[in-house]
């Protein structure tokens, strides 16, 4: 039923100019990878930014004095640039797989 309504749909001419084809491959990485960063900016922001540099509660044995190894910026900012590689690796090898079967 499906096909025979796209099938009906394409074939009629007035509707050629509203049809926009894409990918499904360039479908699936671009919703997982908008989806992806969302979450690495939210941890990057919220988790990392506003929470963990702040929290006396959460400290490694051994570091509980030393609040600077926890307030540095730099090494949340470099996970965060790490987690853009990984949303994009794992949105491309699922929309892959995906658009396979």
């Amino acid at each position: 039923m499906k096909d025979e309504v796209q099938n009906i749909i394409k074939e009629n001419s007035a509707l050629q100019s509203k049809i926009r084809a894409a990918s499904p491959v360039i479908s699936f990485v671009s919703n997982l990878l908008l989806l992806g960063q969302c979450l690495n900016v939210f941890d990057f922001l919220v988790i990392d930014m506003l929470w963990w540099r702040k929290s006396k509660r959460i400290r490694f044995t051994g570091t509980e004095d030393k609040k600077e190894l926890y307030a540095n910026p730099r090494k949340h900012f470099i996970s965060f640039l790490k987690g853009i590689v990984v949303f994009l690796l794992v949105a491309v090898i699922d929309g892959v797989i995906l658009s396979v079967f």
